[in-house]
């Protein structure tokens, strides 16, 4: 059996304020972060609630081949969640080459799949009522880029 050590007044000292500067920090990040500021950040994401009746919307993704194929992508394919795409849909937007970057990953994840010429971010909202699916979804191309 081994005996315990007792710590010094420094190394107490020490590990206080490392805890309180944690605390403060999680508290600073609560009341003034983002999710971005992880893992100080509020994780508002978790914190809210869908209502029951309105739309749901997503993204999704469609390349085009030189052959004039429409693929379907899956977010995954770019190598990012789909809610990573999803955070960054203003600045995809503001700045439609970063789009190109998208396509970079999947074609560099994807070398025997023919290289895309086109890539659309399509917005999907369906309609709900009562949290179920009601009424006929919409489509709507947001971003197009093309080489």
């Amino acid at each position: 059996m081994t005996s315990a050590t007792r710590l010094s007044g420094t190394s107490r000292r020490w590990r206080l304020t490392v805890a309180l500067s944690v605390v403060v920090l999680l508290i600073v990040g609560t009341a003034w972060g983002q999710d971005d500021d992880f893992p100080f950040g509020p994780f508002r994401m978790y914190a809210t609630k869908q209502r029951l009746d309105g739309a749901s919307n997503w993204y999704r993704a469609e390349g085009v081949t030189a052959q004039g194929t429409v693929v379907g992508i899956p977010i995954s394919r770019f190598g990012l969640r789909r809610a990573e795409v999803e955070g960054q849909m203003d600045r995809l937007r503001s700045d439609p080459e970063l789009v190109g970057l998208l396509v970079t990953a999947y074609e560099r994840r994807q070398p025997y799949r023919a290289p895309l010429v086109e890539l659309r971010i399509i917005k999907h909202l369906q309609p709900v009522r009562g949290g179920v699916p009601s009424g006929e979804p919409t489509e709507r191309v947001v971003i197009t880029w093309r080489r």
